[in-house]
């Protein structure tokens, strides 16, 4: 729609930054605070969330800037370990006075804080009591909860419950270390978390005066590839389990339709105790925190055992789930150098399909863009690119205001002060301390690997072939090899395996990550891997070289715009000689 004047941002719209405590904070065990989940990252040469941003340390000098800036509202996170060490125990009054300090400073500048209690770390002893699985989480959390209303509800209005709660039930890996929770497991935790965020909730409303409180999801509107019906059916299911689910029962109070016919089919139904719907309908956000950086594609299920395509990703990347929907590209849309998709009107269809169906205000709570920066002579960061970005993301949020949309807010994207940023690589908007291995941050073209590293099979660790030293290309004949970028190097692979790339009938190259991993833990597939990226993410799968052994040194990974025939060439000849093509 075409409008002859678009409607003003409304005043007092909450322009500002939004972080987490362990991407910036660093002091990960200074002044009492307990161990996360996300404390457990150690890669190597590059940084981890012990220093991150060192906010911690210069806290005062970062609010300065965001004042100089013109920011209205500084969106951030409270470490759970730093009120609570062990998550349900003693209270770390050092903790306590850090956050106080921060909230006064923040006051006193005019920056309206905006409280997320929880965002990825949770307390490494309640992880090792059964986590989010264990109701006894749901009661740590409440107790947490509590403490932050007493302590912060004169000064706090604004609050969030859960961040990415999708995301953790989708993408599991960055949050549990050592084994991955199988489906049924993390719809459980999905359910608890309801609970948990659903008692803040009615806390909140009770204890803070004019306190305003919400979810804050990764939503993304999901396209159909074609205008083919079934398509349609595809973007829908996706949409509904990825996105309305979270909403629904946040909102509504009740479970999304085809989010629980999907996990009746696949035997992921939660254990709801007695209680516990009632509890969470008594529960009313007051707005929405959106999470938005892109939109996704999807085509028509197949069912026929290859509508999931395991690739290297995160939250952004669309695998397809078998039955459900195939993951699709959109040649409508740009990419970023690191390839996340870039769809500045996908921000205003996002904002209109949740408004549609929930009409409460929204307030963005994460958006922006990852470049590889580079710091100039005069000592500066040129970023034409990113406020073009910017400009084009306000803009159609002016429009979704126009269309009716009732968006009370902004928050990019923020990194904090030091010296790290080129190591976070912009805005903490790329985990790199969620990677195994070391990272060539100046053009993030390679992963530097042990001195010597063996190529061989990955597979679950109860696997018939776990019990050979060494894997053959005679063992993989007719099993399904799985990956994360398979598309990259298809074609040449096809070339030289021929008739042994359909015996084998998928084969994939290295970085077994995020879901390929859990694929392989479920005995989907194998993998063609180097040793080193196993064994140092202590998955639950096991290692057999090749036969004969390969040992190789560094690894290219390529990207899509990138010239990559050297590292396929490589790629191509260690695979000839192991399997003696």
């Amino acid at each position: 729609m075409f409008y002859k004047q678009l409607k003003a941002f409304p005043e007092g719209f909450l322009w500002g930054a939004s972080t987490s405590a362990y991407q910036v904070e660093g002091a990960y065990k200074e002044d009492g605070k307990g161990l996360s989940v996300q404390d457990l990252h150690e890669p190597k040469d590059i940084a981890d969330f012990k220093v991150a941003s060192d906010h911690y340390h210069h806290m005062k000098e970062d609010v300065k800037l965001m004042a100089e800036m013109g920011m209205k509202a500084y969106r951030f996170s409270i470490a759970w370990t730093r009120i609570l060490p062990d998550g349900d125990g003693e209270v770390n009054e050092k903790g306590i006075q850090f956050y106080n300090e921060l909230i006064d400073e923040l006051v006193s500048y005019g920056i309206e804080p905006v409280v997320t209690m929880y965002h990825f770390d949770l307390p490494l002893k309640l992880h090792e009591k059964g986590g989010w699985c264990s109701r006894n989480t749901i009661d740590a959390f409440v107790k947490y909860a509590k403490i932050l209303f007493e302590t912060y509800g004169d000064r706090v209005k604004y609050w969030l419950t859960i961040n990415e709660q999708n995301v953790m039930i989708n993408h599991p890996n960055a949050m549990n270390p050592g084994r991955i929770p199988t489906k049924k497991e993390l719809y459980q935790q999905c359910h608890n978390m309801f609970v948990a965020a659903a008692k803040a909730t009615i806390l909140c409303h009770e204890m803070v005066s004019n306190g305003k409180i919400g979810p804050a999801p990764n939503i993304t509107a999901i396209y159909p590839e074609k205008c083919n019906p079934a398509d349609v059916i595809a973007a829908d299911n996706w949409e509904s389990i990825r996105c309305w689910l979270y909403l629904d029962v946040a909102v509504h109070g009740r479970y999304n339709s085809i989010a629980w016919v999907y996990m009746e089919e696949k035997g992921y139904t939660p254990v709801i105790e007695d209680g516990d719907m009632e509890i969470i309908a008594k529960a009313k956000p007051d707005f929405i925190g959106v999470n938005y950086y892109a939109t996704a594609t999807v085509s028509e299920a197949r069912n026929d055992g290859t509508d999931c395509q395991p690739r290297n990703g995160d939250q952004q990347v669309m695998i397809g789930e078998e039955g459900v929907y195939r993951a699709a590209k959109n040649n409508y849309l740009e990419e970023t150098q690191f390839g996340w998709l870039i769809d500045s009107i996908g921000m205003r269809v996002t904002l209109r399909r949740i408004y549609d169906r929930y009409h409460l205000p929204m307030l963005i709570t994460e958006n922006g863009l990852g470049a590889k920066d580079k710091l100039t002579e005069d000592g500066c960061v040129h970023d034409p690119y990113r406020i073009d970005y910017l400009k084009r993301h306000f803009h159609q949020a002016q429009l979704a205001i126009s269309d009716g949309v009732e968006l009370i807010g902004y928050c990019n994207v923020f990194s904090g002060t030091a010296d790290d940023i080129k190591e976070r690589i912009n805005n903490g908007l790329i985990d790199i301390a969620l990677l195994s291995v070391p990272v060539e941050i100046s053009n993030f073209e390679f992963i530097r690997m042990k001195e010597k590293d063996r190529w061989g099979i990955v597979m679950p660790i109860h696997d018939p072939l776990a019990s050979k030293e060494v894997i053959t290309q005679e063992d993989l004949i007719g099993k399904k090899i799985i990956g994360s970028s398979r598309k990259l190097v298809k074609e040449e692979i096809e070339n030289w395996f021929g008739d042994t790339y359909d015996k084998l009938d998928e084969v994939a190259t290295i970085n077994l990550f995020h879901n390929a991993i859990t694929m392989i833990e479920e005995g989907l597939g194998y993998g063609i891997t180097l040793e080193s990226l196993i064994t140092a993410n202590n998955r639950n799968v096991c290692f057999r070289p090749f036969s004969p052994v390969l040992e190789t040194g560094s690894v290219l990974v390529w990207k899509k715009h990138q010239n990559f025939s050297t590292a396929t060439a490589k790629f191509i000849e260690m695979l000839k000689h192991a399997f003696k093509v």
